[in-house]
């Protein structure tokens, strides 16, 4: 999981590289390091169950409670990946709508001033016609 993080952050910094990419870049960062924390508190669940099954010197009922809290903070981790996934996909889907629209408010703007444009030459025109 460390080096799927570590391959995902290699994106998120050439990424980082673009200003228009800020929002994406911090829901990125922001989900790894909640991934990455749910691992590092994942694998000292395990060590502390595995230390607990070598101390009491390997009582099935210790053995099943230390699988059960691996197995719960497997599935955990696997719900926080999958929130993580749908709050970037939706972060994602934020941006492309906003650049969108941001692309049609700037087509707009530019009919706006053309026409305009074409208003204030034709002005001029009439004016060089009535002298």
């Amino acid at each position: 999981m460390s080096a799927a993080l570590q391959y995902a952050d290699s994106f998120v910094q050439q990424l980082a590289q673009d200003e228009t990419q800020k929002d994406v870049v911090k829901a990125s960062g922001d989900a790894m390091g909640k991934a990455e924390n749910e691992v590092k508190g994942m694998a000292q669940r395990q060590q502390a169950a595995q230390k607990a099954q070598q101390s009491n010197g390997g009582d099935p009922k210790d053995a099943a409670k230390a699988q059960a809290i691996v197995m719960m903070a497997q599935t955990k981790n696997k719900i926080t990946e999958e929130r993580s996934a749908r709050r970037q996909a939706q972060d994602q889907l934020k941006f492309e709508q906003k650049l969108e629209q941001d692309k049609q408010k700037h087509a707009l703007n530019l009919q706006a001033e053309a026409a305009h444009t074409s208003l204030e030459l034709a002005k001029g025109r009439q004016k060089l016609f009535d002298e």
